[in-house]
């Protein structure tokens, strides 16, 4: 017999750490594809970002309704507002990306045989870890409400909704 599945106020935890990863994967495809500019590597970044980025837009969800079960002291409470306010900025910045990426790789295709020209293919990496260092600032506020602040889990709270 299979267990129950979580209500969603549970799931942040468990969906948060998909998203981070595959956006720092898509890095190491970035990087190669940049050093040898080849459609797989190409393909493989741009496919990562756009899952990532859907799990960002997932995470936030869950977490929100998850912020309604937190019973929360004035320390997490700053905590967990810093990491909302991060999360919150990281959505419309690796969207945006996922976007310039795509349009990137098409125009490259149309115009030089499918590759990556290394001027801008290097300015979006610098772009792309930018936003990935906002993420993990994000990462690390909510890795400090579970380890640091107190547990961050369901106390009997029922969300608001």
């Amino acid at each position: 017999m299979f267990p129950e599945i979580p209500p969603w106020y549970e799931l942040h935890s468990l969906i948060i750490h998909f998203p981070i990863a595959l956006l720092v994967l898509a890095t190491g495809f970035l990087v190669a594809a940049l050093i040898r500019p080849e459609k797989r590597f190409q393909v493989t970044a741009l496919l990562l970002i756009v899952l990532g980025t859907a799990g960002i837009f997932l995470a936030i969800e869950t977490g929100e309704a998850a912020e309604d079960t937190v019973i929360q002291n004035d320390a997490q409470h700053d905590v967990l507002h810093e990491h909302e306010e991060l999360a919150e900025k990281t959505r419309p910045v690796f969207a945006a990306l996922a976007l310039v990426l795509g349009a990137f790789l098409w125009y490259s295709r149309k115009r030089s045989q499918g590759r990556f020209a290394r001027g801008p293919a290097a300015l979006y990496l610098i772009l792309y870890v930018a936003g990935l260092l906002l993420l993990l600032n994000a990462a690390q506020h909510g890795g400090e409400l579970v380890h640091k602040s107190g547990p961050h889990k369901h106390y009997g709270i029922t969300p608001s909704s």
